[in-house]
């Protein structure tokens, strides 16, 4: 089978088995893991903020931002599309975290509209304002740091902070041709994903002041997140940073799965929102369901994703190689047929 559902499935490279075996280990919820404490270094001098927080996961990690940012009863502005409103949800459930959500509508490559995102801020209507980089529902298109600039502009006016989910920061960072610390130093705090391209097998790491940090360990605490020895698994992290430039490969391969299978009548796809390891297709003319052509391309040995009701996606990732590429768009193109 060809897994293209998600970059979340990649497995460590002989290095990071390597380097996780010989990882130097402490405590971590007591502060004591050297292999954490250098990984969360690291961590805020790539990102150009002043310190980092370790988390199990990207959920965690987004969780813990947004409850240290709002407290219960307070209002996010926030696109529902996006993975803080669609899959995060226990932030905003009322037996849970009870944050309220203020939404603001986003065109067809995700941007949002400003002259939403303005009227939220300006009517005082929210106490935080939440972005996302790359655009996961679509299709993985990338905010500028000019952008996002912009965004941020005026919230400040107003003293409202402003948390980017960069789950896949990395590669908008590839794409645009940017660092990442240029592309998120206008935000307040920002999390990153070590486990999807980057290609470790866990975590997820939140950056912001040293202020912001030292409140975020307390909630990361209260929610059951402090690790142990976690420095095992934080190894591998480091060494996934140092290999950030190959997420241009994931990139080129969907260039070049998305030219062999571009063609089929039966789909459609925004060739304009292919800018990263995502492609998001519309199976609207194939007059299939979505249950049908998902299992139509597994009898095929093709693994995709439900995005919602008429489109699915593929993407990228490291363990996906230019055979796989070409094999993947054989098995798409005789299904379509």
């Amino acid at each position: 089978m060809i897994d293209l559902r998600s970059d979340t499935g990649t497995l460590p490279t002989d290095e990071m088995r390597e380097v996780m075996k010989n990882a130097v280990v402490g405590d971590d919820g007591r502060g004591t893991d050297p292999t954490v404490a250098k990984l969360e270094e690291l961590s805020a001098e790539i990102f150009g903020k002043e310190a980092a927080l370790f988390c199990n996961s990207g959920t965690m990690a987004n969780i813990v931002a947004v409850l240290t940012h709002v407290k219960r009863g307070e209002r996010i502005g926030i696109d529902p599309n996006s993975h803080i409103y669609s899959s995060e949800t226990s932030i905003f459930m009322e037996d849970y975290f009870g944050r309220k959500a203020e939404f603001y509508r986003a065109n067809s490559m995700g941007r949002p509209e400003m002259s939403d995102v303005r009227n939220l801020i300006e009517r005082r209507q929210i106490q935080l304002l939440c972005f996302e980089n790359t655009l996961g529902f679509y299709g993985g298109t990338c905010l500028t740091a000019e952008e996002l600039a912009d965004y941020c502009f005026e919230a400040q006016k107003h003293n409202i902070p402003v948390h980017l989910d960069g789950a896949r920061i990395f590669n908008a960072a590839v794409h645009l041709n940017e660092k990442v610390s240029e592309l998120t130093k206008s935000v307040d705090t920002v999390m990153y994903c070590l486990s999807k391209g980057l290609g470790a097998p866990v975590g997820s790491v939140l950056c912001g002041s040293k202020e912001f940090i030292t409140q975020a360990r307390k909630t990361r605490k209260a929610l059951g997140g402090n690790m142990r020895q976690s420095g095992i698994v934080a190894a591998a992290g480091i060494i996934a940073l140092q290999d950030a430039d190959r997420l241009k490969d994931d990139h080129s391969h969907a260039q070049m799965l998305f030219k062999a299978i571009a063609h089929n009548p039966l789909i459609r796809i925004n060739d304009a929102s292919i800018q990263t390891n995502i492609i998001k297709i519309d199976i609207s003319t194939s007059g299939m369901n979505l249950r049908e052509f998902v299992n139509g391309l597994k009898k095929e040995g093709v693994l995709v994703k439900e995005v919602d009701g008429q489109h699915i996606r593929l993407v990228l990732h490291k363990d996906i190689s230019t055979v796989h590429v070409g094999e993947a768009a054989d098995s798409i193109n005789r299904f379509l047929k």
